[in-house]
């Protein structure tokens, strides 16, 4: 039975959001309980501008989080805004994004060795009053389709869409315990929920051909995807969001001509596909950057959307 929602209304959820929908400098958040919500307070007012990226929503569905630009003449202020989707309100952050995972956290400083752009990140791991820095230091890279830095369901590691060099786009994957760095050349991180539950594989984006694949951590091998999916010939391709159950993925397909997302699952295994969710493409959705899950929420409850 799919969940059909009719508009979007002003709102917040009890406590935490399943899922985000994020286009242009606009964001709204689904929850099981109060439909799609259209969040107040994102912005302190005119001549802000919002920008949400690939951290929109945190892995337990707590916090939306942007850039808010504020020119005054020649000089335009960039903070790092994290707002509350059950409080209704906002605060300004680090300067420096950073990911959280419960008490775990990575802060990011990028560096610039020379001219004018960052040549590498430095990454930093707060856990409790406990901080070191890590031993990688690819910068982190944007790919639009999910939080750039992951943890591991099980927080002992962590995967980074990363830029090795000019042109030599990468994950890495880091082991908290021991140190160990491996890297997968000519993939990213193709969701917000890229860990399977089983820590095993990722999901990920091939640079070459932006399908999505399953990543096996052991062997590097590439198991087929986003074209395994029903394409239904109109141009309504479908987009991966994250890991469902450790054999079924979540996807969207957004279709401006009826203004509708369909959102669904589909059984690595079996095949079948699932219809599970429609929202509508409300104001400004038609510039869509991506539909975001809250991966931890799912992990507890693979059924959110049922």
């Amino acid at each position: 039975m799919t969940i059909w929602i009719e508009r979007a209304r002003v709102g917040r959820p009890d406590s935490a959001a399943v899922l985000a929908v994020v286009a242009g400098n606009r964001a709204w958040v689904y929850s099981p309980e109060y439909g799609l919500l259209s969040p107040r307070g994102l912005s302190r007012g005119a001549g802000y501008e919002l920008i949400f990226g690939e951290n929109s929503l945190s892995p337990d569905g707590r916090f939306l989080s942007y850039e808010e630009h504020h020119r005054n003449g020649f000089f335009e202020r960039v903070d790092q805004v994290r707002y509350d989707v059950a409080a209704g309100a906002a605060e300004v952050g680090e300067r420096w994004p950073h990911f959280e995972d419960g008490a775990s956290s990575v802060r990011m400083r990028h560096v610039v060795d020379t001219g004018t752009h960052p040549t590498r990140t430095i990454y930093e791991l707060r856990d409790g009053s406990c901080a070191r820095t890590l031993p990688i230091e690819d910068l982190c890279h944007s790919n639009w389709t999910g939080s750039p830095l992951q943890f591991s369901p099980d927080r002992r590691r962590i995967a980074v869409s990363a830029q090795a060099g000019p042109g030599e786009q990468c994950v890495v994957v880091l082991d908290l315990d021991t140190d160990e760095v491996r890297r997968y050349p000519g993939v990213m991180l193709a969701s917000s929920g890229a860990w399977n539950p089983d820590t095993g594989r990722l999901l990920v984006a091939e640079v070459s051909s932006a399908d999505s694949f399953a990543l096996d951590l052991v062997t590097g091998e590439r198991a087929p995807v986003r074209s395994r999916i029903h394409y239904d010939g109109r141009g309504h391709f479908p987009s991966v969001i994250g890991w469902l159950t450790a054999r079924t993925v979540l996807f969207y397909r957004a279709i401006p001509s009826i203004r509708r997302i369909k959102i669904a699952s589909f059984d690595l295994d079996t095949g079948v596909e699932s219809q599970l969710l429609e929202l509508p493409m409300t104001a400004g959705a038609m510039s869509l950057l991506g539909v975001f899950m809250a991966p931890r929420l799912f992990l507890q409850n693979p059924s959110l959307l049922d």
